[in-house]
């Protein structure tokens, strides 16, 4: 199993890396516009990259494959299309909100202006709680692995994570949020595919098709309980999504030619895309043997199986969510403060 020494050492690594990379984007931090929006100069892909990374936190990374792994396709679907659609939704949005605030910084900015400074400030409370439900459900996942794998520390683990990512991040300003995002995006496609290659001799004599539908074996799209249960997460997602993903709206005020739509039209297939393949681990798993209900143990159990290169390899995917979910909304708070 992995040492506390060995992840300790990795850890540095890693942060010396991405710390290096907020030192190249510094440039963008010397002043208000470059921090807060790069000087507005922010490229499609990236911030494409960088939105589809806000969602593959522990909602995509590890809910999606959940669903499959319970509920088969139709609870991945449910759970997935909505958040599509709300980035779609989100490209039409943003249009409206850049002309209505063509040179602004922060979501709050534009609600402060459209509603109120009474609004700016339930919209900053809501915003802010929320943020922290999503870094709680990534940092639980973290906890599960950590323990696992038998390495102890978690708390020392996580620590060094959220103070790590924190100085590298606010280093910068977005556009080392955009840089390091996209890279971890990529890194966990790259990995997700590495996983899929070590693992399918497990599953190789196996019809997957058999396992399409889940442990609890749903094939009605409109299975009452998954679409009442994930209605009501559809409309939050509608909501939540275009109004108040202030790390979005940070984003859109940064592209280049004050076109953010179309960052965000690219970002839906890929979002879909990517949760897709990070969904098939529930598959696996599920066509491997797992047992459990919970499938961020089940799955753990199947890497263990693998080996532990495949454990040390989810390790990074995880810790690659981590920094994400820390960097996008620590970096939108940093922003509304600093604005």
């Amino acid at each position: 199993m992995l040492s506390i020494t060995n992840v300790l050492l990795f850890l540095t690594a890693y942060f010396v890396l991405f710390y290096g990379i907020s030192r190249l984007a510094n440039s963008y931090g010397s002043t208000k516009e470059g921090y807060l929006v790069a000087n507005r100069n922010a490229g499609v892909i990236e911030s494409a990259l960088g939105a589809t990374g806000c969602w593959l936190t522990g909602l995509g990374f590890y809910v999606a494959a959940q669903q499959f792994y319970n509920n088969g396709w139709v609870g991945f679907f449910w759970f997935t299309f909505p958040i599509f659609i709300g980035l779609l939704l989100f490209a039409w949005v943003t249009i409206y909100i850049n002309r209505r605030v063509p040179n602004g910084f922060t979501t709050t900015e534009w609600i402060e202006k459209q509603y109120g400074a009474g609004v700016a400030r339930i919209f900053q409370f809501v915003f802010i709680f929320a943020s922290f439900g999503n870094i709680a459900l990534t940092f639980t996942a973290a906890f599960k692995f950590i323990n696992f794998v038998g390495i102890g520390h978690a708390e020392l683990v996580t620590g060094l994570i959220t103070l790590c990512t924190a100085i590298y991040s606010f280093k910068g300003g977005i556009k080392t949020s955009l840089i390091t995002s996209s890279i971890q995006v990529i890194v966990n496609v790259i990995l997700a595919f590495v996983l899929v290659y070590l693992g399918w001799h497990l599953i190789a004599d196996k019809n997957l098709t058999d396992f399409l539908n889940g442990k609890k074996q749903i094939i009605d799209l409109f299975d009452p309980v998954l679409f009442w249960t994930f209605s009501y997460t559809a409309f939050l997602t509608f909501i939540t999504g275009p109004t108040m993903a202030a790390a979005h709206h940070q984003k859109s005020f940064a592209q280049q030619n004050k076109q953010p739509w179309k960052a965000w039209v690219i970002a839906g297939p890929l979002y879909l895309a990517i949760t897709t393949l990070m969904a098939f681990f529930g598959i696996m798993t599920l066509a491997w043997g797992g047992e459990v209900t919970d499938l961020s143990i089940a799955q753990l159990y199947l890497f263990k199986t693998i080996g532990v290169s495949a454990l040390a390899i989810f390790g990074i995917m995880l810790l690659n969510v981590c920094c994400i979910i820390i960097d996008a909304h620590g970096s939108s708070v940093a922003s509304i403060i600093a604005n």
